[in-house]
């Protein structure tokens, strides 16, 4: 990475795109293969991930996942609360000096 940058305490939003493994960025492979762990966002009645299925084959996944759980509502407090939790999850790994990778399909 850039001649030794240090990754520690970051945290990187990374945008998958749409499906297709090959469009995904070298450089965000490259981040993906050095943080600690990879949070991603599901909903509360899934335990799939989009963003997860298109790295899947790019890099080593196992036991760095992070499962965000995103509850699909139209309750603005159920929607603060999960969002909340899931800041808090990043936030204690964050604390840990950890490196941590957000994926989302799309852009971030």
């Amino acid at each position: 990475m850039n001649g030794g940058t240090n990754l520690a305490k970051k945290l990187y939003g990374i945008g998958v795109g749409v499906g297709e493994p090959g469009l995904v960025t070298l450089k965000a492979v490259e981040i993906l293969k050095e943080v600690d762990y990879i949070c991603t966002p599901m909903s509360a009645k899934s335990d799939s991930s989009k963003a997860l299925k298109i790295i899947s084959n790019l890099i080593e996944l196992k036991g760095r996942i992070v499962k965000l759980h995103f509850k699909m509502s139209k309750s603005r407090k159920e929607l603060e609360q999960s969002r909340t939790a899931a800041a808090r999850k990043i936030y204690q790994l964050l604390k840990k000096d950890k490196k941590i990778a957000f994926v989302t399909i799309g852009d971030p």
